[in-house]
């Protein structure tokens, strides 16, 4: 939902945008986004696995560790954030 309104505000904006900047968008829009979502799992991890909804999760089950989802979950955004600034 969120990469398609920034595809929507970016759609009626003044300027049209370049190839390059409409692909800086979908990119970086989708990278802070998965960073976010992938964020949020590690740190509801404990609220997670006492829901039936959701403990099933991977970070809940072991599937995956904490340690490193985080740093990838940064390092992903860190590049998303350096992409819209290009």
């Amino acid at each position: 939902m969120v990469v398609l309104t920034a595809i929507a505000g970016a759609a009626v904006a003044p300027e049209a945008l370049s190839t390059t900047q409409w692909l800086c968008l979908l990119i970086g829009s989708w990278g802070i986004v998965a960073s976010a979502n992938a964020i949020n799992c590690y740190l509801e991890k404990d609220v997670d696995a006492l829901m039936e909804r959701t403990k099933l999760r991977p970070l809940v089950t072991g599937e995956l560790n904490s340690e490193p989802t985080l740093w990838v979950s940064l390092a992903l955004a860190s590049l998303s954030i350096l992409t819209c600034l290009s």
